[in-house]
């Protein structure tokens, strides 16, 4: 009994520290996405406004 209580305390220490890598993984990669996502609208947003000044002098 003792032995098969430490199995299932093993299997669940376990699980639990899957899920909680696999929650960091998914937190990181969100984080990265958002930090590319507005990096990619700044530098859009940039050469909208510098073709839109292009246009102008033109």
């Amino acid at each position: 009994m003792i032995v098969c209580a430490c199995t299932v305390s093993g299997y669940g220490t376990a699980i639990a520290a899957a899920v909680s890598s696999i929650f960091t993984y998914i937190f990181i990669v969100c984080t990265l996405l958002l930090v590319i996502l507005s990096s990619c609208y700044k530098s859009s947003l940039y050469l909208f406004k510098t073709v839109e000044i292009h246009k102008m002098v033109l």
